[in-house]
């Protein structure tokens, strides 16, 4: 309840927000998510985690949001062009100690931007990308079936248009998701799996597709272990995962060791590696959206998504996603799901086509095009 954490002032809010039609939270001190009403927990998948507020907006839109609330006043923030942000601080004896956060635009300025409205926004958006890109593709695939004597700097090229090819498609794939979580327009499409089985062959593909000088192995118990999940989603927190760790490769003896245990109510993945690490005062960061650590070694490390979109995913099936790291010495990253079945009744068909995780344009395979080898056309 919470009015068991704001008092009165709590009371009041959950009357009069409970029932609104459009989406509203209350967030603590540090804008910790601690209460949201029903049309914010069925339309806003990022609410649904604690520190949802913070994959919405950038970090230093949301530095500048709190010092206006600390000072008492409120803040209104437009995210992209069609979702409006309004905050209202909450103070106790003069002391800020939270804020109501309502979500309050749409296509016109005066109507909250429905499921249906984001849906099409956020596919036009990614089929923009897409559609030329298969033009590419195809005319890679012609001049390689083609040309039959290519010089050394001519399949140099072709594998450049491809690298990078992938690299757009790569940041489509990953925004398109993260814009669908933004407008609260992402669903799970869950099935009960053999879990083993699916890591078993997600990890055989990775170890297939791993450059030659990092050694990658995975320890998965085969017990015939049976959950519900969403296996496209969760293929594309795995691949972010260990894209990183491959981009993030020590020189010298690099391993990565993919570990899944069972506890009963819970799965425990986790992604260990012996790479350069991440160094303290990045650590807290990473989750942001946009934010991406650039180093000497790599000057250009991604879109600053892949974490983001992860967190999001994760927090979307119930679970949690935690980071620890010392540079110099490795990474790892831990991941909890829950453990629950559904009824076929409950199972979301997919309206598109799923890729088989072998298939080249797989999200297996588009991820992981950024640290390896990219498929011929």
């Amino acid at each position: 309840m919470l009015s068991d954490i704001l008092g009165a002032q709590g009371n009041a809010i959950e009357l009069l927000y409970a029932d609104a039609c459009s989406p509203i939270c209350v967030v603590d001190s540090e804008i910790k998510i601690i209460w949201k009403n029903t049309v914010a927990t069925q339309k806003m998948a990022a609410l649904n985690l604690m520190d949802g507020i913070f994959t919405l907006l950038p970090t230093d839109v949301m530095q500048t949001v709190i010092q206006r609330l600390i000072n008492g006043f409120d803040a209104d923030v437009m995210d992209g062009e069609r979702q409006y942000l309004h905050f209202v601080p909450i103070k106790n004896d003069g002391v800020f100690i939270g804020a109501i956060i309502m979500f309050m635009l749409s296509e016109e300025g005066n109507e909250l931007l429905t499921k249906d409205k984001a849906d099409r926004l956020v596919s036009t958006i990614t089929r923009q990308t897409r559609e030329p890109l298969t033009g590419i593709f195809s005319s890679v695939g012609i001049l390689n079936r083609n040309i039959e004597d290519k010089s050394k700097y001519t399949e140099q090229c072709l594998k450049s248009i491809t690298k990078n090819s992938y690299q757009i498609l790569r940041g489509n794939l990953v925004l398109g998701e993260y814009l669908q979580y933004s407008y609260g327009c992402s669903t799970l499409s869950l099935t009960n799996k053999n879990i083993s089985d699916f890591f078993i062959g997600v990890c055989v593909e990775l170890e297939n597709m791993m450059p030659s000088d990092i050694k990658f192995s995975y320890n998965i118990p085969n017990e015939g272990y049976v959950m519900a999940v969403d296996t496209e989603k969760l293929i594309l927190v795995l691949a972010n995962i260990v894209d990183n760790s491959c981009t993030f490769r020590n020189d010298e003896n690099m391993s990565i060791i993919l570990t899944v245990k069972y506890t009963g109510n819970n799965i425990i993945i986790t992604v260990e590696d012996n790479g350069k690490g991440i160094p303290k005062e990045i650590l807290p960061k990473i989750f942001a959206p946009y934010y991406s650590y650039v180093s000497k070694e790599i000057p250009f490390a991604g879109f600053g998504l892949g974490l983001t979109v992860s967190k999001l995913i994760i927090g979307h099936m119930g679970g949690t996603i935690a980071v620890s790291s010392e540079q110099g010495k490795g990474t790892t990253v831990a991941i909890t799901i829950p453990n629950h079945r559904v009824a076929k009744s409950e199972m979301i068909l997919r309206n598109r086509f799923t890729m088989t995780i072998n298939n080249r344009f797989s999200p297996l395979t588009v991820i992981m095009s950024n640290s390896c080898d990219c498929p011929e056309m």
